[in-house]
């Protein structure tokens, strides 16, 4: 093959990878109508001509799109850290979100294919870092159709691989037609604290910040008159005898006047060096909404006795006056798994919290929020949200 041939054969390939890097960017960011760009990507990959290719557009789609992990990494896990434990995380990660792609590609048979795609996308073990799922967009298509939004989101994302114009079309419409669809609106019993009290990440506990935090924080629910109160996660640093002491007298308060505070906190678990992320409930009501899916590596450790349990099959719903809630902690936001997990259980809120100030100047927070208001209106479910910067 001559030089002029070999560069006009791989022409298409140079177009395409940098093209799909950028309908990672752009659709996933703070923007639920740019998360309608997402589908794009599955057409740019069904209209390659090599197996190459074609995961080499999967893989500059995810690398775009989680552009924030190399960045937040670095502060959540310390500046001891080298640079290339961070960027290897990013790489591995979009590495195995790539590959169901990769394997799965061929010049037909697509009708199958997508859809068996975005499933290894979602179910464990990949869906243990499955973010950026083109089927999210759902809820920027067919708001309020649920299930069969989901299904019709999937079907589509097949057909574009047929008959893109065609297709890319009618997906425009439907989206403009969702656009006038109203979001479920936040109930008025629950009252949501946005914070920024920062955290220590790799410099370990900073026990003078969680106490600050938590006087802020008693403040603040004392004060409110909500029935509940929302907080971030983790903010209250780790739940021990002494933190629950200090809530004592707030506690009472929010008895004697039927309220109740949601408190990120780390629990510790009795016997063992793991802890529990969870939303405790403070004053009138008692109990727990656990985090399911920790942060791989930096915060579940399977082969330890140490870091967050996980419960990768739970539905994470609980009781929250009296409505079923699901509970949704920082990364479990960002996957597609524990909220369809939710979503089948029949929740009538969903409940995000989220402790960022490690990814504050990046663009995780707002996929986060995104990710929780496409799904809080493809289902049409209220959603309420804590975060942390």
């Amino acid at each position: 093959m001559t030089r002029a041939a070999f560069t006009k054969a791989l022409a298409p390939t140079l177009v395409a990878v940098p093209l799909a890097g950028a309908i990672g960017a752009a659709a996933w960011g703070s923007s639920l109508a740019a998360l309608a760009l997402a589908p794009l990507a599955v057409s740019l990959w069904a209209t390659r001509t090599t197996r190459l290719a074609a995961w080499l557009v999967m893989l500059a789609y995810y690398l775009a799109a989680a552009r924030g992990l190399p960045f937040g990494a670095a502060r959540f896990f310390g500046n001891d850290t080298p640079a290339i434990f961070s960027a290897l995380l990013w790489f591995g990660a979009s590495l195995a979100l790539s590959a169901p792609w990769a394997c799965l590609w061929a010049r037909q048979g697509y009708y199958w294919r997508v859809p068996l795609a975005l499933v290894l996308c979602t179910v464990p073990p990949v869906g243990l870092v499955g973010w950026a799922n083109p089927a999210t967009a759902a809820g920027v298509f067919f708001p309020a159709l649920g299930w069969l939004g989901l299904v019709a989101m999937v079907a589509a994302l097949a057909a574009l691989c047929y008959w893109p114009t065609r297709v890319g079309a009618a997906l425009a419409v439907a989206a403009l037609a969702g656009a006038v669809v109203s979001s479920p609106a936040a109930p008025s019993w629950i009252q949501a604290h946005q914070t920024t009290y920062g955290g220590s990440g790799g410099a370990g506990r900073d026990f003078m910040r969680d106490y600050a935090a938590n006087q802020s924080m008693i403040e603040l629910a004392v004060s409110s008159k909500a029935p509940f109160v929302l907080f971030p996660e983790t903010v209250a640093g780790l739940w021990t005898p002494a933190t629950a002491e200090l809530w004592d007298d707030a506690a009472a308060h929010l008895r004697a006047t039927g309220r109740t505070a949601l408190v990120g906190a780390e629990v510790p678990i009795e016997g063992t060096g793991r802890t529990r992320n969870a939303l405790v409930f403070v004053g009138h009501h008692s109990g727990e909404l656990v985090q399911r899916i920790p942060v791989p590596v930096s915060m579940w450790k399977p082969w330890a006795d140490a870091g967050t349990e996980a419960n990768l099959f739970g539905d994470g719903i609980g009781q929250v006056n009296g409505k079923r809630a699901a509970v949704l902690v920082c990364y479990e936001q960002l996957l597609v798994w524990p909220m369809l997990l939710s979503q089948a259980a029949g929740p009538e809120i969903v409940i995000g919290a989220a402790n960022d100030y490690w990814a504050a100047e990046t663009s995780i927070p707002g996929i986060q929020t995104m990710t929780l208001r496409a799904w809080s209106r493809l289902f049409s479910v209220p959603l309420v949200v804590a975060v942390n910067l």
